[in-house]
């Protein structure tokens, strides 16, 4: 393994949250330079917060949670697409002009990716149209990752790429840091707390080339 880039936001209470989640929070419950035995933390945090991945369950009924997915569902060979050029919204067409291989897990590169420096949430980031959601799952990705809260719109209801993704079992990763990773074939690994009836969870991800 080299060149490794980890793409994980600080957890930090000045991190960007989506309108309405808490921000994470550290207690300090014992400290040895307060004359404790030992140190100890209080780590508060909504299992939405930074860097995370979304499954099924947070946008469908019945739809899947973290213990029924495999450990080794979440790494493996990935791919990235550079649409740092988009400004509004991806589309098919934009797509169509990227070599995309099959059974790779997915990350989209854009102009969110320095937006995720802000404390404050942005509500100007890229999104991904819900046919362009579509014409990547005919890729059969192993994932999908991006670099902001939501594949969709600040003003969705519908959450229509995201259905899509869940409707397909497919985790997406969010808030992925990006900014400094190449286009093109590398390795990905997002790896959740393993609390198995959690609908997402934070992730600490990592890319690296072989």
């Amino acid at each position: 393994m080299k060149n490794v880039i980890d793409i994980t936001l600080p957890l930090c209470p000045d991190v960007p949250v989506f309108p309405g989640d808490p921000s994470p929070t550290v207690e300090l419950l014992s400290s040895i330079a307060q004359g404790d035995r030992l140190t100890a933390s209080k780590l508060e945090l909504a299992a939405h917060v930074g860097t995370h991945v979304d499954l099924p369950a947070h946008f469908v009924k019945d739809g899947k949670i973290l213990g029924d997915y495999a450990v080794e569902r979440f790494l493996g060979p990935a791919w990235v697409l550079d649409l740092s050029d988009v400004q509004t919204e991806i589309r098919p067409d934009r797509l169509a002009g990227e070599a995309i291989p099959e059974k790779r897990h997915l990350l989209l590169k854009t102009r969110n990716s320095p937006l995720l420096q802000d404390p404050k949430f942005r509500e100007d980031y890229v999104h991904l149209a819900e046919d362009a959601a579509r014409y990547l799952l005919a890729h059969r990705p192993l994932s999908i990752g991006f670099d902001y809260y939501s594949l969709d719109p600040a003003d969705s209801t519908s959450f229509a790429a995201h259905r899509q993704c869940a409707e397909a079992d497919l985790p997406v990763f969010v808030c992925l840091a990006l900014r400094h990773v190449p286009a093109g074939d590398c390795w990905f690994a997002g790896l959740p707390l393993q609390v198995p009836q959690l609908e997402g969870a934070p992730v600490r991800a990592i890319i690296w080339h072989a």
